[in-house]
């Protein structure tokens, strides 16, 4: 899941972005641009007061190169 959709769904469950924002201590227009896609690289204190952890995945497209 990609981090505005994270955000989005933790927001849902808040009962919205301000709601969210008054929870965590972020401001309202910040959560909303997480969501929003418009901010992407969040610091891990921001993350964890969302309840929200980066993750890393790869991924398989073609065989190794020699």
């Amino acid at each position: 899941m990609n981090l505005g959709a994270a955000v989005k769904k933790v927001a849902k469950e808040a009962g919205g972005i301000r709601a969210l924002a008054r929870a965590t201590g972020l401001s309202a227009p910040y959560v909303c641009r997480l969501a929003n896609g418009e901010k992407c690289d969040p610091s891990d204190d921001v993350l964890g007061r969302l309840g929200l952890t980066r993750t890393i995945d790869y991924k398989i497209t073609s065989n190794p190169k020699k």
